[in-house]
């Protein structure tokens, strides 16, 4: 994601390849190839599109939700930036925090 967006905040970048994510599953889905779309899918509206989608090209689809909670998820955003892999950027505590804020957590 950074070597195309930079920080990887930048929303409109991010939604370009979010899109060039969705019309590469997409194109497997029709060849009837399974494909794993992963995103932040903070939000039951974005589950609920992406199914809708995977649905209108005759694909089936699940979704995992591998729930940490916030402190954990703190503990390791702290690991994450002291040794950025390559090609990844920062986050501050206040970012996670946003996200969190913005989670949906899945229902049964």
């Amino acid at each position: 994601m950074a070597r195309v967006v930079g920080d990887g905040h930048v929303a409109v970048a991010r939604s370009k390849v979010e899109r060039v994510q969705w019309d590469l599953t997409a194109r497997a889905l029709s060849l009837g190839i399974d494909g794993i779309l992963e995103s932040g899918f903070w939000s039951k509206s974005e589950w609920d599109d992406f199914r809708a989608k995977a649905a209108a090209l005759g694909a089936t689809s699940q979704f995992y939700c591998l729930a940490v909670p916030l402190e954990a998820l703190l503990v390791r955003r702290a690991a994450r930036n002291q040794a950025l892999p390559p090609d990844t950027f920062h986050i501050t505590k206040e970012q996670l925090r946003q996200c969190w804020r913005w989670f949906e957590p899945p229902g049964p």
